[in-house]
């Protein structure tokens, strides 16, 4: 599954590394990840889901899901889409009993209808039954086991200073960067991904001219003097008076700044369809990542959902990598980027609006997106499904419908933030006095506007630093940045199926029904109903 060399890919193809998962030796090379490797290897079963135990494969590639979730003795709940390939590892699927291919506990998912949301609350209930209900739970539940033997290992602490602390290295985050450094402050950039570049260099719409932007603009913010980059490293978290820890692999650095950018970006969102759950249905930007990131196909036929510009760049680029893609499904009627569907027709791939898919076809085993049903989008918020659907055979389908944004560390900071039903999403309203927000996360989402909003946030960064700008400078950069054109999130990329298996929460396995089934209980207030339906409180907390 390995693809052309791309010139921003990722891995090393000099130097492999052979290393084993359930038992069998796979080889990747130095720079790939634990999936991506595993995946360039054709193995689409890469975990089990926590209720169910169903078949898992890839679905954001960038430690937004735990699909992939890994244990090699000592080494417990390693996100394997984020962690980099090591020699000789011995890796196996937590969650699982007897291995991911012969999980003597796949049958679970028989049970969906025994198992109702809630079903837990019910059980603990009856003090007769508790005892036997506990022992199952316990049995049953968790992530990973608990090496006793393990070395107990002590992290060094350091401290550090800046002027201006930027979190993300991607477009924006690198133009606020070089933006406040030229205007004399000292800057750390800091990102959680093992390179930066961030969008900048995976989603391309199949044109490298915006790689080579960012590969520019990368270049200069790592030859300036006053700007330190600090990859690998987690900002994890916002606390008084701008210190932020960084997380590197070796030690945590208490950072102290006089101002703060954030430039986090924001999550892929899925749709929410019947087996969306399949290995082989992703989001569009974990294809990206594949791509062009560890030279890896998604698959050899593609079908992309889409109700944004992001989802046909995202089908270009598969072209341009040499991936045949078959349809592109449009849940809008007409959008403002047609230029980007008629190039998608002009070299034979059928766009089909106010489409949806109904559902995705497992192959004979159940392991493996197969085909998908493609019907007419029904009324907005209904649970109609349209009865006459259109086959499509495909072994991978990408999903971009939105986004939401990486705004953790802006509502640790106090940030009162508004919803924008322009972006479909919350974007900052208030923020707290130095600290500044571009990018996605701030609800800016075309690249050149991307650009700019990160050049207005690093000049704003520079001057609550203590950096003064002239008049002109300052009036150049505190101009608001143009509106999106269209917007990058479908409010409601949610299709009802009677048959159910339409997944909300992958941690969780919840379905669309649970929450139904929820609210007619009386668990209407949203507080409520997260609690009861556990939604969003798994590993990915706060990401979908």
């Amino acid at each position: 599954m390995r693809l052309a060399e791309h010139a921003g890919e990722w891995i090393d193809r000099t130097k492999t590394l052979d290393f084993s998962y359930e038992g069998t030796r796979y080889r990747g090379f130095a720079g790939d990840t634990i999936t991506s490797a595993l995946w360039a290897s054709e193995v689409s079963v890469l975990g089990r889901s926590f209720k169910y135990h169903r078949p898992r494969g890839v679905l954001s590639l960038a430690n937004h899901d735990v699909n992939v979730m890994l244990q090699d003795g000592a080494r417990i709940n390693v996100r394997a889409d984020v962690t980099e390939l090591i020699a000789d590892a011995n890796w196996h699927s937590v969650n699982t009993f007897g291995g991911v291919a012969g999980d003597r506990a796949r049958w679970i998912g028989k049970l969906a209808p025994f198992l109702p949301v809630g079903f837990y609350y019910k059980a603990f209930y009856s003090k007769r039954w508790f005892p036997r209900w506990e022992r199952m739970f316990r049995n049953m539940t968790g992530l990973g086991q608990v090496a006793l033997d393990a070395p107990h290992i002590r992290t060094p602490k350091r401290y550090g200073f800046c002027d201006v602390l930027v979190i993300g290295a991607g477009p924006s985050g690198l133009s606020a960067a070089l933006t406040a450094a030229e205007r004399g402050a000292d800057v750390v950039i800091v990102d959680e991904n093992a390179r930066s570049g961030g969008s900048g260099t995976y989603q391309l719409g199949g044109d490298n001219a915006r790689f080579h932007t960012v590969r520019a603009l990368d270049e200069k913010v790592r030859a300036h003097p006053r700007i330190r980059v600090q990859t690998s490293t987690l900002a994890a978290a916002y606390y008084a008076d701008h210190w932020v820890p960084l997380v590197d692999a070796t030690r945590i650095t208490k950072m102290r700044a006089k101002a703060i950018v954030v430039a986090s970006g924001a999550f892929e969102q899925p749709a929410v369809f019947r087996n969306n759950d399949l290995p082989g249905v992703m989001l569009a930007s974990a294809a990206q990542r594949l791509a062009y990131r560890y030279s890896v196909s998604p698959g050899e036929r593609v079908v992309v959902l889409t109700a944004n510009a992001d989802g046909y760049r995202a089908a270009l680029d598969m072209l341009a990598r040499g991936i045949v893609v078959t349809a592109v499904v449009e849940l809008r009627a007409s959008h403002r980027f047609g230029e980007l569907a008629h190039e998608l027709e002009a070299r034979g791939v059928e766009v089909m609006t106010s489409s949806c898919v109904v559902e995705a076809v497992p192959n004979k085993a159940g392991d493996r997106l197969a085909a998908v049903r493609i019907g007419a989008l029904p009324p907005v918020g209904t649970a109609a499904v349209s009865t006459s659907t259109r086959e499509i055979k495909c072994d991978t389908l990408l999903m971009s419908v939105g986004w939401a944004p990486a705004a953790n560390l802006l509502y640790q900071a106090g940030t009162s933030m508004r919803y924008d039903k322009t972006v479909e999403q919350f974007v900052p309203d208030r923020l707290p006095e130095g600290v500044f927000a571009c990018g996605r996360v701030n609800g800016v989402f075309s690249f050149d506007s991307k650009l700019q909003d990160g050049r207005r946030a690093g000049e704003l960064a520079a001057i609550h630093s203590g950096h003064a700008a002239s008049a002109a400078t300052f009036g150049e950069y505190a101009v608001i940045v143009p509106a999106e054109p269209e917007s990058p999130s479908h409010a409601w990329p949610i299709v009802a199926h009677a048959a159910g298996k339409n997944f909300v929460d992958f941690d969780e396995d919840l379905q669309l029904k649970d929450f139904a089934n929820a609210v007619q209980e009386g668990f209407d207030n949203i507080e409520l109903l997260k609690r009861f339906s556990t939604n969003g409180m798994g590993p990915s907390q706060g990401k979908h």
